[in-house]
């Protein structure tokens, strides 16, 4: 399992984190903010692999971007909230993905000039094995 799919997984089994409208990069092309209703996408933005003098070590630790979409101020801030409280510092496995260290660096928030949605941004540096 990839660790998009495994952070995915994750985030969908917690109805406070948008109801499940989780995505891999982009929204659905008809989205538009709703009132009541969050929608998150994620990306890979860096990081890489850890290597030694022998090679690389089959671990990995990028940076995930996640975006957190909104109609109203209040409940996009509680949602990016919510996926901050479930990954910030965990430790475990996200579907089959053994994750081994997990945290924030990065929040801020702003308005998308082409949906007028509030979008908060979070990175989260996460160290993982690979398969």
């Amino acid at each position: 399992m990839s660790l998009g799919a495994g952070l995915k997984a994750f985030l969908a089994a917690a109805p406070q984190v948008a109801g499940g409208r989780i995505y891999p990069l982009r929204l659905p092309r008809n989205w538009r903010p709703v009132t009541g209703e969050v929608a998150v996408t994620f990306e890979r933005a860096g990081g890489g692999r850890l290597h030694t003098f022998d090679g690389p070590t089959g671990n990995d630790r990028p940076t995930m971007r996640l975006h957190v979409w909104g109609k109203g101020y209040s409940e996009t801030e509680a949602a990016a909230k919510a996926v901050k409280d479930k990954l910030d510092g965990y430790r475990g496995l996200m579907g089959a993905v053994a994750v081994a260290a997990c945290r924030c660096t990065l929040e801020h928030n702003m308005i998308d000039p082409d949906t007028q949605a509030f979008h908060w941004v979070l990175d989260f540096f996460i160290s993982y094995e690979e398969d």
